[in-house]
């Protein structure tokens, strides 16, 4: 599994997420991620994207290997950022559904 930690989205679209991983850019693909949590439970189809857990700031999406983005609570980031670890998680999590898919929920 890939373990990103996230400190910028830099778009949302309906189709999924781009995330800033140090120098690199990485999507997220959400028919993709739904695709393949229907395989691994033995579904038809499914509107699941990941896993989130509120506890630990974190989403593990259902690519090809799996993807954990990682919300680190870092003051200073934060503070210019104007966005906390936690609202940014939330923000993440409101996007998915607002894009018509789910996440299952660990905590």
């Amino acid at each position: 599994m890939n373990e990103i930690i996230c400190f910028e989205i830099m778009s949302m679209n309906k189709k999924g997420i781009t995330l800033k991983h140090q120098d690199a850019t990485i999507f997220v693909d959400f028919k993709e991620c739904a695709k393949n949590f229907a395989n691994e439970n033995s579904l038809e189809t499914s509107k699941c994207v990941a896993e989130r857990d509120i506890t630990a700031l974190t989403f593990i999406f259902y690519m090809n290997p799996k993807v954990k983005v990682v919300f680190k609570k870092q003051f200073f980031k934060n503070l210019l950022s104007g966005k906390t670890a936690v609202q940014k998680f939330q923000d993440l999590q409101s996007f998915i559904i607002k894009a018509g898919f789910t996440s299952y929920d660990l905590s």
